[in-house]
């Protein structure tokens, strides 16, 4: 479920490998995305550890993308295999949001 303006018009679908959530979020972190409710696994296999962790229902209604002022965190891969399908617009909305904290100058720092 997008949810965020990182996310805003992406699919409802994405590419993932080895998906990642976040858990016990801080009031300053926004949560842009979540994984579906039940199953969210639409294709494909992904099974959970010998301990029952890992799997699809463990991942379900769990936040998948999330920012905050200075970062934005994918626990997808928007950048599958460079072809994936309209999630390219969300990786430019995050460096455009991560920018636009820093000011926007286009300088690094540290």
């Amino acid at each position: 479920m997008n949810s965020g303006q990182v996310t805003a018009g992406a699919p409802d679908h994405g590419f993932v490998y080895t998906p990642v959530w976040f858990t016990g979020l801080g009031p300053e972190v926004r949560v842009e995305q979540t994984y579906g409710a039940g199953n969210p696994l639409v294709s494909g296999h992904r099974r959970a550890l010998e301990d029952g962790s890992g799997g699809p229902a463990q991942a379900a209604g769990q936040a998948s993308v999330v920012s905050s002022s200075g970062a934005v965190l994918f626990g997808t891969e928007p950048l599958f295999r460079d072809h994936p399908k309209g999630e390219f617009a969300q990786v430019a909305r995050a460096l455009s949001t991560v920018a636009h904290a820093h000011g926007g100058t286009g300088e690094e720092s540290g």
